[in-house]
């Protein structure tokens, strides 16, 4: 990798609807606060659909990858919410389905076009693939409702766009679980992984090495989106985060913390106001970024 990439997530993007318009912190302004925590990445969940209708939706997101850049930020886009391959199904039911589906190969073609000139915006291909088996996972397959799309042929859309950009692929489990899952072919892939120590089975390092430490030997590693759910309410979200932070920053992973947004101790939520406040976790966040600028 060129360097360690250490960051934030801002969400907001992936819950777009014309009707309602952008989230009034979808800013430059945002992005500056960001920054001078000592932010080197920022990290945007997308929405499939919006992309693909929505001329606004693709400017919006283009000016804010050129905000960030100016800032002297990197840019993660992120797949966050697509369709079970069924264009009509209505914005209430698009959410995160298993898989990839046949209209994110089309995404991430006119995703990759747009930026393959700019090393700096990396390509987290699906951000939390679910209940699919590693064979779907990697290659796709028919699962319940639609064809899932496997990892390894968004890669293919991706490259046959002659896009080198990174590639970030999340594992199975909710993106957390490299485990079980095949090595894929292609150049300039990160594996990257969700833990949220919330979760009884990514709270402790034993796990962590067997679910995606492993992989830093051969490979980069980047944790593209922790956090401790309630952590901040129960009282273990700072603790939790500075033992996760400390695991990445001996394995020389990269990693990108949930997330830039008021949303209470539940969300879980780096700041309290939107001048920038930290919480708890937000502290431990902050000092991991200001120990690495």
């Amino acid at each position: 990798l060129p360097h360690t990439f250490r960051g934030i997530t801002l969400p907001g993007l992936e819950w777009y609807r014309q009707e309602w318009g952008f989230e009034s912190y979808m800013n430059r302004e945002t992005l500056t606060q960001i920054r001078s925590w000592g932010a080197n990445v920022v990290r945007f969940p997308l929405h499939q659909r919006a992309w693909r209708e929505n001329g606004e939706y693709v400017q919006k997101v283009l000016q804010l990858v050129k905000d960030a850049e100016e800032l002297d930020m990197d840019v993660i886009l992120d797949l966050r919410y697509s369709e079970r391959g069924d264009p009509s199904i209505s914005l209430d039911d698009i959410g995160e389905p298993e898989a990839p589906d046949i209209y994110s190969i089309g995404f991430w073609a006119s995703v990759s076009a747009l930026f393959k000139e700019d090393p700096r915006v990396l390509f987290e291909i699906y951000s939390e693939p679910h209940d699919i088996t590693p064979s779907v996972w990697a290659f796709g397959g028919n699962i319940s409702e639609y064809v899932a799309i496997g990892m390894q042929e968004l890669i293919v859309a991706i490259r046959d766009g002659g896009s080198q950009n990174l590639i970030i692929v999340n594992g199975l489990d909710w993106g957390l679980n490299h485990s079980s899952s095949p090595r894929l072919t292609g150049n300039n892939l990160v594996y990257g992984t969700h833990p949220f120590t919330n979760w009884p089975e990514s709270d402790e390092e034993s796990e962590w090495e067997v679910e995606f430490g492993f992989l830093s030997v051969d490979f980069p590693i980047m944790l593209s989106s922790f956090g401790n759910i309630d952590g901040d309410c129960r009282g273990d979200g700072a603790s939790s985060t500075e033992k996760l932070l400390t695991y990445a920053e001996s394995k020389g992973a990269s990693w990108v913390a949930w997330a830039w947004f008021v949303g209470g101790c539940e969300f879980p939520s780096l700041i309290s106001h939107w001048d920038g406040t930290p919480t708890l976790t937000g502290e431990v966040v902050k000092k991991f970024l200001r120990l690495n600028p």
